[in-house]
């Protein structure tokens, strides 16, 4: 029997998140019931997630997520990043439209190349410096961007 390595659960009015071990991909973009990713923690496998549109406030579990690459959690109801410090493989981050203020905890993600942060109080992009992949000057003229600063 093969292991279950994909869900999506997009645009589903009420689900419930189940935990399984060999989980690679779970998508619940717009399932506005998912309030919270603890049952992901056993999902040591899981390298992209979707969490977008949905009630998830915080992303603490993911400091034991090593394996992810992928985040989307735009327009979920976050406000810190902190937890993905711990990310060190992730390359993609969505957070636009969310509560979040600070990219600093980010300097440890030194793989990351896509950042999405429109519609955030994101005022700075100096903690990334360090981050050679990431090309900044993709991002300076979306909307919410504006005077964003890029060099000390």
């Amino acid at each position: 029997m093969p292991l279950l390595r994909k869900i999506n659960i997009s645009s589903l009015y009420a689900c419930d998140v189940i935990p399984c071990f060999s989980l690679e991909i779970f998508d619940c973009d717009s399932c506005y019931s998912v309030n919270s990713l603890a049952p992901l923690v056993a999902c040591t496998k899981l390298h992209t997630l979707n969490c977008s549109n949905t009630d998830v406030s915080s992303l603490e579990l993911l400091d034991s997520s090593k394996s992810l690459h992928a985040l989307n959690c735009s327009g979920a109801k976050v406000s810190r990043l902190a937890p993905l410090s711990a990310c060190t493989k992730l390359h993609t981050l969505d957070c636009s439209n969310t509560d979040v203020s600070s990219l600093e905890l980010l300097a440890t993600c030194t793989l990351l190349t896509s950042l999405g942060f429109g519609c955030t109080a994101i005022s700075s992009l100096i903690p990334l410096a360090t981050i050679t992949s990431l090309t900044f000057s993709n991002y300076l003229n979306m909307p919410g961007a504006a005077g964003i600063a890029t060099h000390p």
